[in-house]
């Protein structure tokens, strides 16, 4: 897919603004309601990935739109190179002077990447007895372990985005972490599953099924910067979009920098985990945190195990330091109270790897109405309209975060070719995305 920009006119200034990454109701900064068809189950032996590797089972789109980004210098000599650009690969030349001595048409080759997806489960005592319903329906009587939940679903996702998303895990705390002390908030230094094409094996063995074997603290905090570790890591850092999924059941505890007794610390609040997200978005990894049962207005008991913070309010200012929040609605964090509702919020993961990627830096910072003066997009020479919101019935894309870190999302009926042109497993070659953008 190439896509072509000719300048015509506007600032391409390249500010960033910390606004979050937006997933609006009805679409999603990944498409909120598509619900994945049957897929055959990737229970494959697991493929990490190296930087060539990875490029072999990319989806290719080609495209800009206004606001997205790429993380990365855009390539800007012979046509014949490649410089990798944040969730995309650019291929042209940008910027250069034309024999006239005026701008150059700027000339651009995107490629989707598969993304990297990095989850953090809550693996406290908590998740030992917590239980929710099967089914939204307010009438349903049967009840499962939070934990069964969790385990199920994740395997559902790693089987379902199979060769098309790099995935893994860290448990928070790590297996066979006591039930009390400082050793109840470790996290191992490597994720228990790493970053990987087809996941779903190496997930099924390390992800621990027995109950028993939950317990210890809540230490996000320390969880989150070891995932992040493991996305810098990564041999698509830099090239591929990048997400972080948090799953739990509570606030983060386990602050055990402040010299907090180590017998206090699962009722000590530990605030640190809200700045790693924050500069985890700084270096572009998005960040969805899903609560378990979460109840609004909940007060802290002393004597319960749990941090002395509101819980409700504690998970809606992660979730917004995390960039993939409900930013219009209070709390911004995703409400899991079933095991349905718990699919369907990750749902949200599911076109990631086929309609979401990033613009070239020189079209980063510009506001909308410089976009939409200067910019044209197309998907196979017809043009695509920037939406508010997705719309399932529309032919277009939004940039959910105000164009500030270049995310494009493209949604609706385009998003649907996108994905049907990958569904036999082979990159959309055939799918070209152009853009076209004038000269300032």
């Amino acid at each position: 897919m190439e896509t072509r920009a000719h300048r015509r006119g506007g600032s391409l200034a390249r500010g960033l603004v910390a606004l979050p990454l937006l997933l609006s109701s009805g679409c999603l900064a990944l498409n909120l309601e598509w619900v994945a068809p049957e897929e055959s189950a990737s229970e494959g032996s697991g493929d990490s990935v190296s930087a060539s590797s990875s490029a072999s089972s990319e989806a290719t789109v080609t495209g800009t739109s206004a606001g997205g980004e790429s993380e990365g210098s855009l390539a800007t000599s012979a046509a014949s190179s490649t410089v990798g650009t944040g969730g995309v690969t650019s291929v042209g030349t940008a910027g250069e002077t034309s024999d006239d001595g005026g701008c150059a048409p700027l000339e651009v080759e995107l490629e989707i990447l598969p993304p990297d997806i990095m989850f953090i489960l809550d693996k406290s005592a908590a998740m030992q007895g917590g239980y929710f319903p099967v089914t939204e329906d307010p009438m349903d009587d049967q009840f499962v372990l939070h934990w069964y939940s969790v385990r199920a679903a994740v395997l559902a996702k790693a089987s379902a985005l199979g060769q098309w998303a790099r995935m893994g895990f860290v448990l928070a705390p790590e297996l066979g972490a006591p039930g009390e002390g400082a050793e109840a908030c470790g996290v191992q230094p490597d994720p228990e599953a790493p970053l990987m094409l087809n996941a779903y094996n190496s997930f099924d063995s390390a992800l621990p099924f027995d109950p028993s074997e939950m317990g210890g603290g809540r230490p996000l905090a320390e969880a989150i910067e070891s995932a992040k570790e493991a996305l810098w890591a990564s041999p698509a850092n830099g090239d591929a979009m990048q997400f972080i999924v948090i799953i739990t059941s509570g606030a983060p505890n386990c602050d055990t920098d402040d010299g907090v007794d180590p017998y206090a610390l699962f009722e000590t609040y530990d605030s640190d985990a809200e700045q790693q997200l924050l500069e985890g978005y700084d270096d572009h990894m998005f960040s969805m945190v899903i609560g378990l049962s979460i109840l609004e207005d909940l007060p802290p008991e002393p004597g319960d195990m749990e941090p002395d913070v509101d819980v409700w309010d504690a998970l809606h200012e992660l979730a917004l330091a995390g960039g993939m929040a409900d930013i219009d609605s209070y709390p911004a964090f995703k409400r899991a109270d079933s095991e349905q509702g718990l699919y369907k919020k990750l749902e949200l993961l599911n076109d990631l790897p086929f309609c979401v990627t990033t613009l070239p830096p020189e079209l980063w910072g510009m506001t909308l109405a410089e976009f939409d003066a200067s910019v044209d997009v197309e998907l196979d020479g017809e043009a695509l309209d920037r939406l508010e919101v997705c719309d399932d019935n529309m032919h277009g894309f939004i940039l959910p975060d105000e164009n500030s870190k270049g995310v494009i999302v493209v949604c609706g009926l385009a998003c649907q070719e996108l994905r049907e042109a990958n569904s036999n497993g082979e990159p959309a070659d055939d799918k070209q995305m152009t853009i076209y953008a004038d000269c300032p």
